[in-house]
C-alpha cells in the first residue's frame, strides 16, 4: 500500500515507467512498419449464413419489430 511519502517521492523523481515520454511509445517489432504488415491482401469474406431466411429468422424480425413498437407506446 502506498503511503503519502511514496506518492510524494514519485512526483519528485518519477521512474522510467512513469515518465510521459515512455507512455504510449510504440516501437516497430523487428523493423517491420505497420504499412508493410497491412499490405497483404486478405481473402474476400462471404456471408455468414447464405441462403434464404428461415422461419426462425422471420419470426425473430417480427417479434423484434413488435417489441420496439410496444417500447415506444409504453414510453409515452
Amino acid at each position: 500500500m502506498d503511503t503519502r511519502d511514496d506518492v510524494e517521492n514519485r512526483r519528485d523523481d518519477p521512474s522510467d515507467s512513469n515518465r510521459p515520454d515512455s507512455a504510449g511509445g510504440r516501437s516497430e517489432p523487428d523493423g517491420v512498419a505497420v504499412e508493410d504488415a497491412l499490405e497483404d491482401e486478405r481473402p474476400e469474406l462471404g456471408p455468414l449464413e447464405p441462403g434464404t431466411p428461415t422461419a426462425e429468422n422471420v419470426l425473430f424480425v417480427i417479434l423484434g419489430a413488435l417489441a420496439t413498437v410496444l417500447l415506444f407506446v409504453t414510453a409515452f
